[in-house]
């Protein structure tokens, strides 16, 4: 079975950068998880079972307190 794969990108209000990133991490489907600068404050790299959970997780990421607004790539 072929994971569905995405890089999502997230802007972050400032004095809750910390504390998004723990989450983050936090989370089964969460790859990786960085802090950037420009445009968006954090990558992260997703892998779910399908597109379907690759939704519900951007969907979840984009409820954490502090996160502004997302955008997902999603690969394939």
């Amino acid at each position: 079975m072929r994971l569905a794969l995405a890089c999502l990108l997230a802007a972050v209000e400032y004095r809750r950068s910390s504390d998004v990133m723990k989450i983050l991490r936090s989370m089964p489907e969460v790859k990786d998880a960085f802090m950037v600068f420009g445009q968006y404050d954090v990558v992260v790299f997703l892998e779910a079972e399908d597109y379907a959970e690759l939704t519900a997780v951007s969907a979840e990421i984009n409820g954490i307190c502090g996160v502004r607004k997302t955008e997902t790539l999603v690969a394939g």
